[in-house]
């Protein structure tokens, strides 16, 4: 499957799923608009599943409602030709700001599937003690001489609980392969921290070389969390 290169080129921003109680809805939630229920905001929700070429699956996530979604919960459905499900994956997301887009990695089966689905749930207002900094963050990437160099800039203006991204990679239109998240902790405000991604194919673990096997990077910012403890 391809995706447009207008989209890829964005910087996606979100956040890591934590377990905590939740309500429908918070006062933030209510003064943004009226008629931001729950439901309202779950239908502006968009989600995008895009399979890898070695065998993985990464689910990009668009909040593009006016408030922030607290609480996401991600299930893909692996089917056969019968349309029945023989495997399933799952992954969360937190805080997801408004015009943001998150990404997870989803593993797939052993054995061959021909079509997916996705569902989600959301929750606003659950973590009120959260607050995600992601709009002051800069992401630099570039190849280096063996995988991928990552470079996170706190500008927030705050020191940061938790960063967490993920690197996905493309040659052309392509989806090559989306990597494990990674988490930097205790970014602290004005702070660079500089990391290095091992990329290679999920199937055959053989490295990624930049040009012969990916000619772009997008590095997705799932999140840059003070978490108000």
């Amino acid at each position: 499957m391809k995706l447009r290169k207008s989209f890829v080129a964005l910087l996606l921003v979100g956040v890591l799923v934590l377990p905590f109680m939740c309500n429908s809805l918070t006062a933030e939630a209510k003064t943004k608009s009226r008629e931001n229920t729950t439901a309202e905001v779950y239908n502006q929700v968009a989600v995008q599943a895009i399979p890898t070429q070695d065998g993985l699956v990464a689910v990009f996530v668009t909040n593009n409602s006016t408030v922030t979604i607290d609480d996401l919960e991600l299930t893909i459905e692996y089917l056969d030709a019968n349309g029945v499900t023989i495997d399933v994956d799952t992954d969360g997301h937190d805080m997801i700001l408004p015009g943001t887009t998150v990404v997870s990695r989803m593993d797939t089966p052993d054995t061959g599937y021909t079509s997916t689905k996705v569902t989600y749930t959301i929750k606003l207002g659950c973590y009120k003690q959260y607050e995600n900094h992601a709009a002051g963050v800069v992401v630099e990437s570039n190849p280096g001489a063996d995988g991928v160099i990552v470079k996170i800039t706190n500008n927030s203006g705050v020191n940061l609980d938790e960063v967490e991204y993920n690197v996905v990679l493309l040659k052309g239109d392509q989806f090559v392969t989306i990597c494990y998240p990674n988490d930097i902790y205790d970014l602290a405000a004005g702070a660079t921290a500089t990391e290095k991604e091992r990329v290679y194919n999920n199937q055959t673990y053989k490295s990624y070389v930049y040009g012969a096997d990916y000619d772009s990077i997008l590095v997705v910012l799932n999140q840059a969390h003070t978490f108000g403890f």
